[in-house]
């Protein structure tokens, strides 16, 4: 048998890069959230106990994934329309915002998420 190389190895002489994105790569499932992700796995992992299933079935990831993009859509309205308020003139006022604008990530039934 020839030598053993590291995962890391392997990967870089397969050509394929790690993905930090929340989004996954095309792929052949259809899958569009990468679960594999630091923020996206807690969320994926209590859906999973929600339903009782460690494997999911493909309806039950995209229904998951479905969850993710509604979440996505509110915190992008609440960034907008945290943004689209003009600063009251109090000094550090525009501290406030960049306060707001963080919004902590929570899950499907509105809990925040430990990270």
């Amino acid at each position: 048998m020839g030598n053993k190389i590291s995962w890391k190895d392997a990967a870089k002489l397969g050509g394929t890069k790690p993905n930090d994105s929340i989004f996954a790569r095309p792929n052949k499932y259809g899958y569009r959230i990468n679960i594999a992700h630091p923020e996206i796995r807690p969320l994926f992992e209590r859906y999973c106990e929600k339903v009782g299933e460690k494997i999911l079935s493909d309806a039950q990831r995209h229904h998951f994934e479905d969850l993710i993009y509604t979440m996505l859509a509110r915190r992008e309205k609440l960034e907008q329309s945290n943004t689209d308020r003009p600063s009251d003139g109090r000094p550090g006022a525009e501290a406030d915002t960049e306060r707001r604008i963080n919004v902590p990530l929570h899950d499907c039934n509105g809990q925040k998420v430990q990270k």
